[in-house]
């Protein structure tokens, strides 16, 4: 419901539905008089003789065409005073005829027509006090007649008069409340239906225009460039950290910073600009195109920096980001969706490649998506159970000298696109959403080969965010577990941190379901995403693998031997495990074993290899780890983290 409709708006709205209301039945009456009393005139005229002919004849026609004036008068719509004038018309005729012809010959019979007007002038006034007016005069009228002509008959008159008094309060009220209600409720149902269209084009929580307000915008917009060649630009905004607000300060905090970032957005927006809410924390601009090219960046640019300001909400100050993608709306060609997609894609590689920034989609980038639609379209055609294989990279044990475990790569080879790499083809099943379908032939593909490994290695495989976030989805892998007929003991599923961003605690009870069968988790790529450790104790997770952005850099950032020091630590006071991933140099090596890291994984230990080169490869472990382990050597840690800056080659002159 809308708000209410002020009290002096509403009756004046009324009174005017009134007056169209009532404008058709004065109209009518006004046609029936003239007829009435063209009826009159002839009767007069041709039947009557002495004052019937010579009064009331033109009488009749002096009423008639007063009557027919406001008939014609009244076929345009009028005031509502303009109504009761002429109904007054109206009904001074009928009243003034009736009484002269009794005062010319008083007929006991003819007072009825008294009664008979008292609730017709009632139905045809506009206003209740003119009804009354009209009902009082002719009961006045009635009496006094009674009163001259036959005294003695004045009490039966009086109920007479009674009977059609309450028949014209009836007749006038029922009507006229009939007429009020339903002008009162057809006018609170425009109010909510106004009501209602403004909910529907607004975004509740911002008071941004919603994705229906935009889509229409859009379309408009799209008009304009197909009739004119008015270009514009469309920038879509994700928010980069906007789930851990919610998940630190709770949902009333991440409502309040929606409500912040759409201010900053209007504010922010050029001039004549649509700012929408799309959904969750997905914001979109339509703008004009400006009128140089090198405007176009400039403009996303200050969106994305006004996002970028510390927020300061009742829950404290934040910090977000906001990476967008734009498309230059241009071609005439595309449809609203393909240019959709366009934008998409400059904001998925915004997301990925420069969070924070914008990017505008180029020419090279219209390259790059066909090749991305064209690898979509062969992922929904392809034969997965025959086109999707497996791979399998050594955990290394260096305090034990042995291989802890694999961890399985999904590898797939198309008959049109050849090998693929697992970036491109795990985004494309995730944009495709075929996803479960990669998912279930790895997983499957997977369960076999555990049981040609040697006893007591256990086997990682790895999970999508699109897996956790379908109950029906984890079921399915819960069942394919258990009907394997394997130890789940031996099994390892990873996770990455952005699997638990978009819904915590679905994808809790998700993995919980999964702990069920027995396996155990391990949190993949840590320390890349927005680390909450509060889910570590939650997901009762018992291995952390470090993503090799922290490797990497080792060499040259004394931080990054410090972070990695640090999270090693880390692993160890809460008892999990700790895999240090993209191990590809001997210094590499060297820094993690320095550090405590006990499991190792990266190229420079082993290369991911097939199944059946496995059993031959185990045989030379014990003895390839002492040979990894003398060629990395020892490093003074101590040293290297405590200079501010460390470049290369001083860390190399670090090692024996």
């Amino acid at each position: 419901m809308g708000p209410s409709v002020n009290s002096a708006e509403k009756n004046a709205q009324i009174q005017d539905e009134l007056v169209t209301t009532f404008r058709p039945i004065v109209n009518g009456a006004g046609l029936v008089g003239m007829a009435f009393f063209a009826f009159n005139a002839i009767k007069r005229f041709g039947f009557s003789e002495g004052l019937g002919q010579m009064v009331m004849g033109p009488l009749a026609i002096f009423f008639g065409v007063a009557s027919g004036v406001m008939w014609l008068w009244t076929r345009k719509n009028r005031t509502s005073f303009q109504l009761e004038v002429c109904s007054a018309v109206i009904c001074l005729a009928l009243f003034s005829n009736t009484v002269t012809h009794l005062l010319i010959g008083f007929e006991a019979e003819n007072l009825m027509y008294f009664a008979i007007m008292m609730p017709a002038f009632a139905l045809m006034t506009p206003s209740f006090r003119m009804a009354m007016f009209w009902t009082a005069l002719c009961v006045i009228a009635m009496l006094g007649v009674v009163w001259i002509n036959t005294p003695e008959l004045i009490f039966e008159y009086i109920s007479v008069a009674v009977a059609g008094v309450l028949g014209a309060v009836a007749a006038t009220t029922l009507i006229r409340g009939a007429i009020f209600n339903a002008v009162s409720a057809r006018l609170e149902a425009v109010k909510e239906r106004e009501e209602a269209l403004r909910i529907s084009v607004k975004d509740a929580l911002t008071g941004l225009p919603n994705r229906r307000s935009f889509f229409d915008g859009f379309e408009d917009r799209l008009d304009g460039l197909r009739d004119s060649g008015r270009k514009f630009l469309l920038i879509l905004v994700d928010l980069d950290g906007f789930k851990p607000v919610n998940d630190v300060y709770g949902h009333s905090a991440g409502d309040d910073l929606l409500r912040a970032v759409a201010g900053r957005l209007e504010a922010a927006s050029p001039k004549g600009a649509m700012a929408a809410r799309l959904g969750g924390d997905e914001f979109a601009v339509l703008a004009d195109y400006p009128a140089q090219t090198a405007e176009v960046r400039r403009i996303a640019s200050r969106l994305v920096d006004a996002l970028s300001l510390p927020y300061s909400l009742p829950a404290g100050v934040v910090r977000i980001s906001g990476s967008a993608g734009v498309y230059v709306c241009e071609r005439t060609d595309l449809e609203a969706s393909a240019m959709i997609e366009r934008a998409d894609h400059a904001l998925y590689q915004a997301k990925n490649e420069r969070r924070g920034e914008a990017v505008v989609f180029s020419k090279r980038d219209e390259v790059d998506l066909a090749n991305v639609n064209h690898v979509d379209r062969c992922l929904r055609q392809a034969d997965l159970e025959n086109e999707l294989s497996l791979v399998f990279q050594p955990q290394f044990d260096l305090v034990n000298n042995r291989v802890s475990g694999f961890e399985a790569l999904g590898r797939w080879n198309n008959e049109q696109l050849g090998a693929v790499p697992p970036s491109i083809f795990i985004a494309a099943a995730e944009r495709t959403t075929q996803m479960s379908r990669v998912t279930h032939v790895l997983l499957g593909k997977a369960l076999k080969a555990l049981a040609d490994l040697p006893g007591g290695t256990r086997l990682a495989v790895n999970l999508s965010a699109h897996d956790l976030m379908s109950e029906a989805n984890v079921q399915k892998i819960a069942e394919q577990i258990r009907l394997s007929g394997v130890d789940a003991t031996r099994l390892e599923l990873e996770i990455t941190e952005t699997a638990m961003l978009d819904d915590q605690d679905f994808a809790s009870r998700s993995l919980g379901e999964l702990q069920a069968c027995g396996v155990s988790i391990a949190l993949d790529d840590f320390g890349s995403g927005y680390s909450n450790f509060s889910y570590l104790q939650r997901l009762h997770v018992s291995k952390l693998k470090i993503d090799r952005s922290f490797v990497k850099p080792l060499m040259s950032e004394a931080s990054a031997a410090k972070i990695l020091r640090t999270l090693i630590s880390l692993s160890k006071s809460l008892s999990m495990e700790c895999v240090v991933e993209g191990i590809e140099k001997p210094e590499e090596m060297a820094y993690a074993t320095a550090f405590g890291a006990r499991y190792l994984q990266g190229f420079l230990l082993s290369k991911p290899m097939p199944l059946e080169a496995i059993p031959d490869f185990m045989t030379g472990v014990p003895t390839w780890i002492e040979q990894m382990q003398q060629e990395a050597g020892a490093v003074d840690i101590d040293a290297v983290t405590a200079r501010p800056s460390t470049r290369l080659s001083t860390a190399r002159r670090a090692l024996p």
